[in-house]
């Protein structure tokens, strides 16, 4: 029979536990260091293939945002939705930048054509001037010519005659005066004396020098004094005076057939520029203003009066005057008929002395 035998290997129980030990911790630390290589390898694609293109949009943005629609983003290769958004957001960039530079190009046409406007507008204001000074000068020197024939044609006339033709001559020159008195107005700086002056001394004043004026043309004068104004205006006398009453003999032309001047201070203030303005209004019960006029009316010579009944120069020293005090003129139609016509001055606290108009 063969002969058969048999070996044994044999380890201690210790070595196995060993063994078995230290092969779990090489799973552990393989496992571990595959999975920070997956989590590097996937930051790091992302870092290259999304962070890094979304930071260049979020720069993009902020670019374009601050106005800088000359910013590109530099767009990744590959046809990726990232790669297509930065596409997009190129061609929105550049899109903005044509819409800004047409509107630029609008901004300048439009710029060139208010400056042909105004120019337009300054070449129709010196027209208006010239015709007026040329009508409003033309007739009296017209009259003074014909008398200065009429005594040269007429040697022997009686003196009475001769009287009456040099005080003619000598109330046209004087027409002719004021024609350029008020013109310097216009033109001159004012030497402001600027002092407080109560509203209510102020168009009492005004009243007096227009009460017989008011009377030929049948109108009634009020003067409306609901409330002591607390505050007084700051300005020169003697020329507020005569804005006031440039702007009152303006409403008395515009009632011919008669009717009623308010003059009042208006009750409420205004605020501007920081500043407190008390209004010193007048209305009429006139035929107002054609609303077409109402831009016109305080332009020099400008008048819709019959010849011989203003020079249409009034209004424009009202105004120049008011804005040499820092105020200025409102002009309105009134729902019942007639104008109102509101002077803003500067408002200055009511303890000091008032001026004595």
């Amino acid at each position: 029979a063969a002969r058969r035998g048999a070996f044994e290997i044999s380890q201690p129980t210790e070595f196995v536990k060993a063994d078995y030990a230290s092969a779990r911790r090489d799973i552990a630390l393989i496992t571990l260091a595959l999975f920070v290589a997956i989590i590097a390898v996937v930051l790091l694609v992302m870092r290259y293939n999304l962070l890094r293109p979304i930071k260049e949009l979020l720069g993009g943005a902020k670019a374009v945002g601050q106005g800088d629609l000359a910013y590109r983003v530099v767009a990744p290769s590959g046809g990726n939705e990232i790669a297509q958004l930065a596409s997009e957001f190129n061609r929105m960039a550049e899109s903005l930048a044509e819409q800004r530079r047409a509107a630029e190009r609008q901004a300048e046409e439009r710029l060139a054509l208010e400056r042909e406007l105004r120019h337009s507008e300054r070449l129709a204001s010196v027209g208006r001037l010239a015709a007026g000074v040329a009508h409003e000068m033309g007739a009296p020197l017209n009259v003074i010519k014909g008398r200065v024939e009429m005594l040269r044609e007429r040697l022997d006339a009686p003196v009475d005659n001769r009287a009456r033709n040099l005080h003619i001559i000598g109330a046209q020159t004087d027409a002719i005066t004021d024609i350029v008195r008020q013109l310097l107005t216009l033109a001159r700086p004012f030497n402001l004396r600027r002092e407080p002056i109560e509203p209510a001394r102020l168009i009492a004043a005004v009243v007096e020098l227009i009460e017989a004026d008011a009377m030929k043309s049948g109108v009634r004068v009020e003067v409306s004094q609901k409330d002591h104004h607390p505050d007084f205006v700051e300005g020169d006398q003697a020329l507020l005076r005569q804005s006031l009453m440039n702007i009152c003999i303006n409403s008395l032309h515009a009632m011919a057939n008669g009717g009623r001047l308010l003059i009042e201070v208006a009750p409420e203030e205004r605020r501007k520029n920081g500043g407190t303005f008390v209004g010193l209004r007048v209305s009429d019960t006139g035929s107002g203003i054609p609303p077409e006029n109402l831009a016109h009316i305080f332009d020099p010579f400008f008048t819709t009066k019959a010849v011989g009944k203003g020079t249409g120069l009034g209004l424009s020293v009202a105004r120049r005057i008011v804005e040499e005090h820092d105020g200025w003129i409102e002009a309105a139609n009134l729902t019942e008929g007639g104008a109102t016509f509101t002077i803003w001055l500067p408002a200055t606290p009511g303890d000091g002395r008032p001026g004595e108009p």
